[in-house]
């Protein structure tokens, strides 16, 4: 399928949007990201609101968002 793959979303993010009150879809972007760095980067202002290190938020981006090769 290439870099870009199938777009799959929720029907009740579809809903959301159509209502006026979607959300930015914080998941895909960090799975298009693949890189543990940006991730941690981009999602600074969550995890540290949760008191997380960068250490944990990258540990965390790497087991959830960056495709693992076998």
């Amino acid at each position: 399928m290439g870099e870009r793959g199938l777009l799959v979303r929720n029907y009740v993010s579809i809903v959301a949007e159509a209502l006026g009150c979607g959300q930015r879809d914080y998941f895909q972007e960090f799975k298009k990201l693949g890189k543990p760095d940006a991730i941690a980067a981009l999602s600074r202002p969550i995890w540290e609101s949760h008191g997380l290190s960068e250490e944990r938020a990258k540990e965390l981006a790497t087991k959830y968002f960056v495709s693992k090769k076998d």
